[in-house]
């Protein structure tokens, strides 16, 4: 009887059909800086540096976003600009003065008394008021300073 009832099951398994395995796609939004929203189309399990890949953001800051994060359906990805790394001559503490190239200590100072005695610097290029910053200084430091 078992085996009789074996046989009936092994024979019914045996006019199953597989079917091809069907890829499972989730729907990832992200929204640009424009505030656009893009829809992206993904298999599941997909990472976010599949999408990173995908996109020009130029401007944005990806350090915000994990590239290794797994994507969610109906996950919303929001990209953000960069941050204007530059340091304010009329803002900067001495320390972070003297975290420009070519800036110790001494200059640093020279700049904040410039500010307490005469006021904000006006233009970037009055840093070269400053005793001690020429030319050939204040062409390294200008992609690094804002006013």
């Amino acid at each position: 009887m078992k085996i009789l009832f074996l046989l009936l099951i092994l024979s019914s398994c045996a006019s199953l059909k597989v079917l091809p395995k069907q890829e499972v796609r989730i729907q990832v939004q992200v929204q640009h800086l424009d505030q656009s929203i893009e829809v992206f189309d993904v298999p599941l399990y997909s990472t976010l540096e599949l999408i990173l890949n995908q996109i020009d953001c130029a401007d944005c800051d990806l350090s915000r976003l994990n590239p290794q994060q797994i994507l969610h359906d109906k996950d919303m990805i929001v990209l953000y600009p960069k941050q204007d790394q530059r340091i304010s001559i009329n803002q900067a503490s001495l320390d972070e003065l003297c975290q420009l190239p070519g800036i110790g200590p001494s200059i640093a100072a020279k700049i904040i008394a410039y500010r307490e005695q005469v006021g904000m610097f006006q233009t970037l290029e009055d840093l070269m008021l400053i005793k001690g910053i020429k030319e050939r200084l204040f062409a390294k430091l200008k992609d690094h300073i804002r006013l």
